[in-house]
């Protein structure tokens, strides 16, 4: 193998083995790109769609800083306003990250050879992730810019902290400020992880660094927020004050299990066994090595943590997790990169290749875990639990390839715990390799609202276009609205905001809306709302009732179409005010 990273100068030459990599995996990351960037906008990504077809009016709707739709408003400006094009942020965010894991592994790995070794595996198991790879498609903060902007953050902190020259902590305060501009509580969520990493390895000077350069930068940004009159900061602030902790103690019992349950599921067995050893791993590296991955390593639970137990979860795909998978990726390889012993290579591609059969044996074993989760209600553990727990062991069947290195490295007992996490790591890169080919081809959406089929959206939109005047208001799902055009109010307002059957029934009583949508898997989520015996007694009386596989439209018994051509675009409301205007 080539000399592995050489030391000259300040941007070290990149071994030949990395580069090649790094190209096939981001070549791979495209064409999953490409093969699901067709899918259609859903739930939260409705909300950027309008706000960019409406510049800057619907900017408030979106609660957070200001950042991301500029960058997605720039992009559309430059390249056209389609829903692909703005999607092109994931996927330029996702090869950004895939270029800067050799840096981030050479933080953690001082030797050069195993330095080399931990990028390749890093790189691997990021591309190969289906979490990683489908949030290069979707359209959200975490995971196109405020994952590659994380680890630019904490690769440029441990240079400016180990100077300690005035530029350099005054350009990480103002990269402080900027990723501020994106979103609120990522940054100083590093900020402190890196302080404590500092702590930690005996470094108190650095840690005062980093903790002066973020309150520089937290004034720096909500100063030019002021300058600018921009209320966004204002609006974000308060959106995460309000989710945190919300619905007490009770609630975040049984939140907490759903979204580690999502992540687990998501990540798969393989690949979230070797994450979860990769955090309690100490890396036998240099002293900067060390610190670098202790904070990486406080980052992850820091972080994780915060959005499991404070913010609700997010059902259906784990999007605020995305900041931590370029640190785990590069955690992990150095984990197993700086083990003594390593498995031949007849045996770590044996496992690949029976990670990759057993996937391709089973399908996409996710889709039958998350439909079946929502089969219960959501506070119903026991039977949540027991109506998984097949489907679970059936998604962590590549696990079992990890059985291959071990029988045949089983003559030599030192090597057995590297051979395990060489398996695990083959498994882990097989499935993904299988998995993710099979989603890209798959008939429902593989983002956020998981298992919704496309088919039944189209239906939906397409009965409502046709019977729905344009003066008619609905209750339906954000994304329904938007693709619909027509006014109206999210029904996620009355389903998970605390709302009682009141509401509702008042609502069908005056006959506000002339149509209403809710996904089928809301009758279990909001039986207390959906199931009322006034609800459904007014929904029989006075609406009809159309299921298209996943949702649920009703529709007033008096309303007719108009003979206007509904399917144009027109202005409507969110919330009963405002526009709904069909995406970019």
């Amino acid at each position: 193998m080539d000399e592995a990273i050489r030391g000259e100068g300040p941007l070290p030459r990149i071994d030949r083995s990395v580069l090649a990599a790094g190209v096939i995996i981001a070549a791979w990351i495209g064409v999953q790109w490409w093969r699901m960037a067709g899918q259609i906008p859903i739930a939260d990504e409705a909300d950027f769609l309008r706000a960019l077809a409406h510049w800057p009016e619907f900017t408030k709707d979106v609660p957070h800083p200001p950042g991301y739709l500029f960058m997605l408003h720039a992009l559309a400006a430059s390249l056209g306003p389609t829903v692909a094009v703005i999607r092109l942020a994931g996927l330029l965010g996702s090869l950004a990250t895939l270029a800067m894991l050799p840096a981030l592994t050479r933080s953690f790995v001082d030797d050069p050879r195993r330095a080399t070794h931990a990028t390749l595996l890093a790189m691997a198991l990021f591309g190969c992730a289906p979490l990683a790879t489908q949030d290069a498609v979707l359209i959200d903060i975490d995971n196109t810019v405020m994952a590659p902007t994380l680890v630019a953050l904490f690769l440029f902190a441990q240079r400016a902290t180990r100077t300690g020259s005035r530029r350099d902590l005054a350009l990480l305060a103002g990269a402080f400020a900027l990723a501020l501009w994106l979103k609120l509580p990522p940054p100083p969520q590093l900020a402190f992880a890196l302080a404590a990493g500092a702590l930690v390895t005996g470094s108190p000077r650095q840690a005062a660094r980093i903790l002066l350069a973020l309150a520089a930068g937290v004034a720096l940004a909500f100063g030019a927020a002021a300058w600018a009159r921009s209320p966004e900061f204002a609006y974000s602030l308060q959106a995460n004050m309000g989710r945190l902790g919300a619905g007490g103690g009770r609630a975040l019992l049984f939140r907490a299990p759903q979204t580690l349950g999502l992540v687990l599921v998501w990540l798969g067995l393989p690949t979230a066994a070797l994450y979860a050893l990769s955090v309690v791993h100490r890396l036998p590296e240099r002293t900067s090595a060390r610190a670098a991955a202790c904070s990486a390593r406080i980052f992850v639970v820091l972080a994780g943590a915060f959005y499991v137990f404070l913010l609700p979860p997010s059902y259906g795909f784990p999007k605020y997790q995305s900041t931590l998978w370029p640190l785990l990726a590069a955690l992990t390889g150095a984990m197993i990169a700086t083990q003594e012993a390593w498995p031949s290579a007849w045996a770590f591609a044996a496992s690949v290749l029976a990670g990759a059969a057993i996937q391709y044996r089973l399908g996409d074993t996710l889709y039958p875990i998350y439909r079946v989760s929502f089969q219960t209600g959501t506070t119903e553990l026991h039977s949540r639990l027991s109506s998984t727990l097949g489907s679970f062991a059936l998604a962590s069947a590549p696990a079992l390839a990890a059985l291959v290195c071990v029988v045949a490295e089983h003559a030599d007992s030192r090597r057995r715990g590297a051979a395990w996490r060489h398996g695990l790591a083959a498994a882990a890169v097989g499935a993904g390799l299988t998995l993710l080919p099979i989603q890209g081809f798959a008939g429902y959406s593989t983002r956020y609202l998981y298992t919704l089929d496309r088919a039944s959206v189209d239906s939906t939109v397409a009965r409502i276009q046709q019977r729905v005047p344009l003066s008619g208001l609905v209750l339906a799902p954000k994304d329904i609205l938007l693709r619909a055009g027509r006014r109206g109010r999210f029904v996620s307002d009355l389903l998970f905001e605390g709302l009682g059957p009141d509401s509702l029934r008042e609502a069908l009583t005056a006959r506000r809306y002339a149509a209403l949508v809710w996904m089928s898997k809301d009758e279990y989520r909001s039986a207390r709302l959906l199931g009322d015996p006034g609800v459904r007694a007014l929904l029989g009386r006075d609406y009809e009732q159309s299921r298209f596989t996943d949702l649920v439209l009703w529709i007033r018994r008096d309303v007719r179409s108009t003979g206007l051509d509904n399917t144009r675009r027109t202005p409507g409301g969110d919330h009963g005010t405002g526009r709904t205007a069909s995406h970019p």
